[in-house]
């Protein structure tokens, strides 16, 4: 096989590369047997071609090549797939099946994400690959096993060593050779290249005509960063030759949301361009080309409209009508002349447009409505009561990670626990079609799980099922009954969905024990359990640093404590919102909380409006149901001056928990929309809300004073003013001004007259 022609690239690093791989399959032709090899890199950069590649050019090219997913086949299902089954090894096992590793017996084995293999299967890997040899389960005797190992992986596995989420002997074992496959920004002329290669693949696999790529579209691809490497390249060059009707295909046509309107001229193949500045020279021009027009530049780039005016503000971009009369703030952007209201929320100059790429619809109509009750836990003290209530938590997670699905908050359905529900009353209440029930008996290591799923309108069961188990069967009773809930509802969902939404599972029982605990606590709001909550949350992180959730849940318990008044230094406490929720996203790149926490962490920190609203989308993809992505998400876009838009993630959040326990934080959201927007009578509205609902969350109280001062009532103003002062007599009105994520001077600047209207001192 020409390694050259299927292993495209003429940069250094694929040269080296391709290489290393004659030289391995020289030595393999001698010796008839190849090392174990362990492939590196970003996802998308070739792993599992390289590997198939590897294959075909040795000498077992014509045995199996089997690959094995980690991130594809569920954890629980993983062990019988990989070592197989006798009969009756397991309730559904009819009859013997071999596992992938007999299938690829005196072939190669391809294991791909390898990093995500359970502690509980490395160790039963490793014993495989040491005794070559492979023990089915149920079975009493071993078969032997000859096999050729190729692992791949995108994280690095030697800090996970470190952190003990990997073994340190197998990874010995697996990483005898490592070939480290580059990232495409890095490979320069390859890009272009590795296009041509593409458009003319596609071009055949479609049987059209040929195209090619015109000049500035060239420019594009080379300038663009690439972040999902080569399978972004084909996946752009397919789509550009399906959709566009011209044999020249235009820059336009490759829809790069990051590159379009590039200067032929622009650097490009290095990993250090300067990309901010290039970035500022692209958004420039298509402004100048668009006449300032929102719509016409966000079609023109590829981007939402929200999007350029966040460009707008972080590259201090001003339009040329302003006049000599507007300012702008050096780190936003926005003119400082004009009326600050309903119709500020674009900076002066700009002109809107049809909405070219309209925000994110809530909830397709029809979408079933499925709220899960905390499930019973029989024949023990309320004391352990949490442990139904986690039950509940990880069915919710996975469910409202489906977009078939609509999901209701397990923060509003607390209410009903430990209560006799009328199903018909709470399907009303929380707008619900469809409800889960159930209860858990425990008896030592053995439990039962029964569950049943209603519909509300009229009570009948539509389904009922119980699951039998020990303790360490948990997480698969858990996934068991989501998919039975999701067979039933949404029967159109695909078992590859289904099985990404299903939560990343801790190594250790104890550490989940704990993590369940810290969550029963977390809301509670008192300063007793609101302790007892971090305690347990890092009880559960030190017995498993690989656990995403307490991690998240860390995020949420620093952001509380800020907003409580209960902080002592909050700028630390801040700071670490930020460093758990980007811990928990490192351990799991899906977890809805920690993607909404980190983008509202960014973006009231750090001012980082446009990668804040990336994470919020990052978060509504991975669970269109999460209340709190939607709610945390919506001062960002009252911030950038998009009240509209806050209002709208604000009241889909209400939808999906109506009960919940933080629900000032909905309502103080909604004050500062409201009030950016300049409808200060309903910004009062909603901050007297969240008063009542929590009186010590000073930042609803700093919202509220200067909502009643907009409004004319100085004196309830003042009233709140002195409420703030007595849960932060250090408060300073231009201290806070110049820290908060407000950033438009004249916005700035409104608010600094509305406190101090309010009797606040600075």
């Amino acid at each position: 096989m020409d390694l050259g022609h299927e292993l495209v690239g003429q940069s250094p690093s694929m040269v080296a590369l391709r290489e290393k791989i004659r030289v391995l399959l020289t030595r393999e032709g001698r010796a008839q047997k190849l090392p174990p090899i362990l492939l590196t890199g970003e996802t998308g950069t070739g792993k599992g071609l390289v590997a198939r590649v590897i294959h075909q050019s040795s000498s077992r090219s014509k045995a199996e090549f089997v690959e094995v997913n980690g991130a594809a086949i569920p954890e629980h299902l993983l062990e019988s797939e990989l070592f197989g089954y006798e009969r009756g090894a397991f309730t559904d096992a009819r009859h013997s099946k071999p596992g992938l590793l007999q299938v690829a017996h005196r072939g190669t084995l391809f294991l791909d994400e390898i990093g995500l293999l359970p502690l509980s299967l490395q160790a039963k890997l490793l014993k495989v690959l040491e005794d070559a040899s492979v023990r089915r389960l149920g079975s009493t005797r071993s078969e032997p096993v000859e096999l050729f190992i190729i692992s791949a992986t995108n994280e690095d596995l030697e800090t996970a060593v470190r952190n003990r989420r990997f073994r340190e002997d197998l990874y010995h074992r697996l990483a005898v050779i490592t070939l480290a496959l580059p990232p495409l920004r890095e490979r320069g002329g390859d890009i272009e290249l590795l296009a041509q290669t593409a458009l003319a693949r596609s071009c055949t696999k479609y049987s059209g005509p040929a195209k090619q790529l015109s000049p500035d579209a060239l420019a594009a691809l080379r300038a663009y960063r690439w972040p999902g490497n080569v399978r972004e390249l084909n996946s752009v060059i397919e789509r550009a030759v399906l959709l566009c009707p011209t044999p020249v295909i235009p820059v336009g046509a490759l829809g790069l949301g990051a590159t379009p309107e590039i200067l032929a001229s622009a650097p490009y193949g290095t990993a250090d361009v300067d990309f901010d500045a290039f970035q500022r020279q692209r958004l420039s021009e298509a402004l100048a080309r668009t006449g300032w027009n929102i719509s016409r530049t966000a079609a023109v780039l590829g981007v939402a409209r929200n999007t350029v005016r966040a460009r707008i503000a972080r590259y201090g971009l001003r339009s040329p009508t302003e006049g000599d009369a507007a300012t702008t703030d050096p780190r936003l952007g926005l003119a400082t002349g004009g009326v600050v209201g309903a119709d500020s929320t674009a900076p002066a100059g700009v002109t809107e447009g049809a909405d070219v790429f309209p925000a994110r619809a809530g909830v397709a109509p029809g979408q079933p409505t499925i709220a899960v009750v905390p499930f019973r836990v029989e024949g023990e003290d309320e004391a352990r009561a949490y442990f139904g209530d986690g039950i509940v938590e990880d069915i919710v997670g996975a469910l409202a990670s489906l977009r078939d699905l609509r999901v209701i908050s397990r923060s509003s359905t607390l209410r009903y626990r430990g209560a006799t529900v009328d199903i018909r009353a709470m399907g009303r209440e929380l707008r619900a079609s469809y409800a889960l029930s159930g209860s858990v008996r425990r008896s030592g290591a053995r439990m039962r799980v029964s569950v049943e799923l209603a519909e509300t309108g009229g009570g009948a069961v539509i389904w009922a099922s119980h699951f039998d188990g020990v303790s360490e069967d948990l997480f698969t009773l858990q996934d068991q009954i989501a998919m039975s809930v999701v067979g039933t509802l949404a029967p159109q969902v695909r078992d590859a969905e289904l099985r990404r939404a299903l939560r990343k599972r801790p190594e250790s029982l104890e550490a989940y024990d704990c993590t369940l605990r810290g969550l029963a606590q977390l809301y509670v709001l008192t300063p007793h359990d609101f302790e007892e909550a971090h305690s347990w949350l890092e009880k559960a992180v030190a017995l498993d640093p690989a656990y995403a959730m307490p991690y998240a849940l860390l995020a949420i318990w620093h952001s509380i404590r800020v907003g409580q008044g209960w902080s002592s230094d909050r700028v630390a406490d801040q700071a670490a919102v930020l460093r758990f929720a980007t811990a928990a996203i490192a351990r799991d790149s899906f977890d809805a909380i920690a993607l909404a926490m980190c983008g509202h962490s960014k973006s009231i920190l750090r001012y980082e409006f446009e990668e804040a609203m990336l994470l919020f989308d990052r978060a509504l993809e991975a669970s269109p149901s999460s209340a709190i992505a939607w709610i945390r998400s919506s001062p960002t876009y009252a911030y950038i001056g998009d009240p509209d838009e806050a209002i709208r993630r604000v009241e889909e959040g209400l939808r999906l928990s109506p009960f919940d326990p933080l629900v000032f934080l909905a309502h103080t959201a909604l004050n500062l929309a409201h009030y950016v927007a300049g409808r200060y009578d309903e910004a009062v509205q909603w901050g007297r809300k969240a008063l009542e609902e929590n009186p010590s969350y000073t930042a609803n109280l700093r919202l509220l004073a200067a909502s009643l001062a907009a409004a004319g009532q100085e004196q309830a103003a003042r009233d709140i003013g002195q409420a703030l002062l007595e849960a932060d007599p250090a408060f300073q009105v231009a201290r806070f001004v110049a820290t908060y994520a407000i950033r438009d001077p004249a916005r700035q600047d409104q608010l600094t007259a509305h406190m101090r209207r309010a009797g606040l001192p600075g």
